[in-house]
């Protein structure tokens, strides 16, 4: 709403400006002209050859109050375009920062992208919505480890959480999660299943 209201108030006073200008350009043609007097001979017996005008000195004021206004003009131009500019890179840069999104992950827990490339932690602080990326827990070298359950920005356990998705070349268990639009953090928990011991880490 700001950049919009300055971008309207920076083109209004680029138009006064201009126009302002043309006026200005205009009066100075107009007062270059010499204003030469006709006289009528017959009115002064044919001795208006000898006489001597009167000339009128015009005061002009020191300063042109129309260049004031230009001024004016000039400086809120310059002020209403660097609100406008300064608007839209905060704008940017807060859109930026809304679709970065910040992960939180227990050790054991590895994020990687579409592709199944494991991401560095600055590669994970450079994802943003709309991104589909693999969420997978290092399984352990028992064979009773069947499954593994996984819950992001979420407090309580549920069915919905289980997975049996499994990696053979990475050892993990995993989903994938499609960042929302409005996710700012993602906090992700996970734990291993045992058919001896039921979930690991109650």
């Amino acid at each position: 709403m700001l950049t919009t209201v300055s971008f309207v108030a920076f083109i209004i006073t680029v138009a006064l400006l201009v126009y302002e200008l043309i006026l200005y350009i205009r009066a100075n043609r107009s007062s270059s002209v010499p204003n030469i007097p006709e006289f009528d001979q017959e009115l002064n017996g044919g001795d208006s050859l000898n006489a001597t005008p009167i000339q009128v000195v015009e005061k002009k004021p020191l300063v042109n109050p129309q260049l004031i206004l230009i001024g004016i003009l000039i400086v809120m131009a310059l002020l209403f375009g660097a609100g406008a500019l300064w608007s839209s890179r905060s704008k940017a840069e807060s859109i930026n920062e809304e679709k970065q999104s910040n992960i939180v992950k227990l050790e054991g827990i590895e994020v990687y992208s579409s592709e199944g490339v494991l991401l560095k932690p600055e590669e994970e602080l450079k994802l943003k919505s709309g991104d589909v990326i693999i969420i997978g827990i290092k399984t352990l070298a028992d064979a009773s480890i069947d499954k593994a359950r996984i819950r992001i920005n979420e407090s309580v356990w549920n069915v919905s959480h289980e997975t049996s998705h499994f990696d053979k070349e990475k050892s993990i268990f995993f989903v994938e999660y499609d960042i929302p639009v409005d996710s700012k953090k993602i906090e992700i928990e996970a734990q291993l299943h045992s058919k001896k011991d039921g979930w690991l880490g109650e």
